[in-house]
């Protein structure tokens, strides 16, 4: 079939979706999909991030939203490629553009060609994203078209003006709490939708996070994947940063983008006002003072989780020698001609376990559960598809496959695949004494950073080491209980170590929603991240059971596709589009308030 002809085919199955959306038909809507399908919607139809599997959870979901968010302008999206078939000859792909009074939407849509069809093509998969937002944003006309700022009398410089307007403090529509990766490209949509913001941190400076880790961290995913929001890397910059490059990045970011972000400053306590729908948040600031702030939303951007988590292993505290949390441990130096027993074997045990071993310690390292290993060369077979489009369709396609049976399907493949090309290293790791696993259902390492965040590591040259006996594994499993010179294990031998590293995570966020604010809350938004019933990350950038309370999470990637999305979503309450969303307990969105009127403020 040649190329025009499948394009044909598109533009009549658009047509038809048209028609079946403005006569409100389900059974014509039902001729253009497949058995089984698929529709994600990331806030296009719906003020949330939801998903929906098979025809009769699809079709009045979709109709109803399409109706009354007055869906038109269905067409092929010219900033995308023409619909094409794929290799095997029956599958095809087309993406389209369209708008509804919101703003404008794309969607991409997988499916099979199908003779016996109205349209010659059913769909499998249908993604739905907005991509602009209909409001009045502020121009550079408004803010004085020369300076790009408004001077408070005339000859204030921009630097002035930065400095009043951060000593201000006025009470913000919302307070992003955390001004790395996630809070920086939250702040700067919100920037770029006309909602005030202020994000307050900790830390002394932008990046402060990633230069306080272990000096041999660096990212494991390629620099074009980790661009943020509005502003991306210069082509000059390596593949892989280091975690201090990546820092200084982070740094830029925030004053390139002008965020406004008070430093050294820490929310200390927020309490949800019902009456008034405003938070009652009270920051300490750099110099010790307190000061309150009322803002309409919070959003969390802290990053992985809470607190440092060390398990209460038998007769830890009777060891003697020094024992750190991965999040304390800076450099092997230190620890040269000391043995060493690394607990943990995800991404942070096997980094510093490497680095450890390269500064001439002797290391073990403790494995408590099996990992998911894969060399970070044979990783990438995960993002050949999208390694040469451009990175807004890049994301757009992973974004619509991360509908859960979609992603499920494609990590089984994926997995067979890598564990193929990995099967020597593997089986050298086993003889080594780690155990070593294809994760949950045979899912991969990917699925691992989709629900734990943990389990994992890229390999980047600790397992070939593990393999020649460098680094020495053994199973905590047979670890009786620890002593002041080491750890005396189930036969009795005694290991003897003059350190420990902990490799052992970090507590949940719900830890950090109950000493922000109180445990009321925390159990009322429930599990944050992993995937809830309803396909969907728990609580990653959608309403949650509190009213005005986001989350923001997970990679760095995440942070660039998803903080648009709930900037999105934050504006439409802002602005009065909506009411106030809600998680219900059953997980779907409802509305807090009867009238979107009662979210305007005064």
């Amino acid at each position: 079939m040649d190329q025009s002809t499948v394009k044909d085919l598109a533009n009549r199955w658009i047509s038809l979706l048209a028609s079946a959306v403005a006569e409100q038909d389900a059974s014509s809507f039902g001729e253009l999909l497949n058995d089984p399908c698929y529709w994600r919607d990331l806030v296009a139809l719906t003020w949330d991030t939801q998903q929906r599997y098979g025809y009769d959870a699809i079709a009045p979901e979709f109709l109803a939203q399409a109706k009354e968010r007055e869906v038109r302008d269905l067409a092929l999206d010219p900033t995308r490629p023409a619909p094409k078939l794929l290799d095997n000859g029956t599958n095809v792909e087309l993406f389209i553009a369209f708008e509804t009074k919101f703003g404008k939407c794309r969607a991409f849509v997988a499916g099979s060609l199908d003779d016996a069809s109205v349209s010659g093509i059913r769909a499998t998969l249908i993604s739905t994203d907005m991509v602009e937002m209909f409001f009045d944003k502020p121009t550079q006309s408004q803010k004085m078209e020369r300076y790009g700022y408004d001077p408070a009398h005339p000859g204030e410089t921009w630097a002035q003006a930065r400095a009043r307007l951060s000593a201000a403090v006025e009470d913000p529509e919302v307070l992003v709490v955390g001004c790395g990766e996630w809070g920086a490209s939250i702040a700067a949509e919100l920037d770029r939708m006309g909602v005030t913001n202020l994000v307050v941190d900790a830390s002394k400076e932008g990046g402060a996070s990633w230069r306080t880790r272990y000096d041999s961290l660096a990212l494991h995913t390629p620099l074009v994947r980790n661009n943020l929001p509005l502003l991306h890397f210069p082509e000059t910059f390596p593949q892989y940063l280091s975690k201090d490059q990546w820092a200084n990045w982070i740094e830029m970011y925030i004053k390139a983008m002008n965020i406004n972000v008070l430093f050294e400053t820490r929310l200390t306590n927020a309490v949800y006002d019902e009456q008034a729908q405003v938070w009652e948040a009270v920051l300490e600031m750099a110099d010790g003072s307190e000061r309150i702030l009322r803002p309409r939303h919070v959003i969390l951007a802290v990053g992985i989780g809470g607190a440092a988590r060390i398990p209460d292993l038998p007769g830890l505290k009777d060891f003697s020698g020094r024992i750190v949390h991965s999040s304390e441990f800076r450099s092997g130096s230190e620890y040269k001609g000391k043995k060493v027993l690394v607990v943990g074997v995800s991404t942070s045990g096997h980094d510093i376990a490497l680095d450890l071993y390269n500064h001439g310690a002797q290391v073990t390292m403790g494995q408590r559960s099996p990992a998911t290993v894969c060399d970070i060369g044979t990783a990438q077979v995960a993002f050949m598809a999208t390694s040469t489009v451009p990175l807004d369709e890049a994301d757009q396609r992973s974004l619509a496959n991360l509908t859960r049976p979609v992603i499920e399907a494609f990590l089984k493949e994926y997995t067979k695949k890598t564990d193929a090309l990995d099967h020597d290293l593997h089986e050298g790791l086993r003889k080594a004494g780690m155990q070593v696993d294809a994760g949950t259902n045979e899912y991969g390492w990917l699925y691992k950073t989709y629900t734990q965040l943990a389990g994992y590591y890229l390999n980047v040259g600790c397992s070939e080491v593990i393999v020649e006996g460098g680094i020495a594994v053994v199973q905590m499993a047979d670890f009786d209980h620890f002593v002041e010179n080491g750890v005396v294990r189930n036969d009795g031998e005694v290991l003897e170590f003059d350190a420990i590293v902990m490799a052992t995570g970090f507590e949940s966020h719900s830890t950090v929603i109950e000493s922000l604010m109180n445990a009321e809350i925390a159990e009322k938004v429930g599990v944050v991240g992993g995937f809830g019933p309803d396909g969907e990350t728990r609580n990653l950038c959608r309403p949650t059971a509190q009213e005005h309370l986001w989350i923001g999470f997970g990679g760095i990637i995440d942070a660039r596709k998803y903080a648009k999305l709930l900037a999105f979503q934050i504006k439409a309450e802002v602005a009065g589009i909506v009411p106030t969303l809600v998680r219900l307990p059953d997980g779907t969105v409802g509305t807090a308030r009867e009238t979107a009127h009662d979210l305007i403020r005064a």
